[in-house]
């Protein structure tokens, strides 16, 4: 379940690209209640340096400037 806060820091979303910032549950809590969250398969997860997965790399899906760019 994801849930959409705006966090609206004053710069008019400048600093998001005029979109909402998009929060799991996890992060939600984590948040609220001032703790740093686990790992919980997250885009805000922080990037561990030298994992590896038995599947091997994990990759953020490059975008092309095509028509779906």
């Amino acid at each position: 379940m994801e849930l959409s806060m705006n966090n609206d820091d004053g710069s008019g979303g400048a600093h998001s690209g005029g979109r909402k910032r998009v929060y799991c549950k996890e992060c939600v809590i984590a948040e609220v209640t001032r703790i740093k969250a686990n790992f919980h398969l997250c885009v805000r997860d922080e990037v561990i340096i030298g994992f590896k997965t038995s599947a091997g790399p994990i990759f953020r899906p490059v975008r092309n400037s095509g028509e779906d760019g």
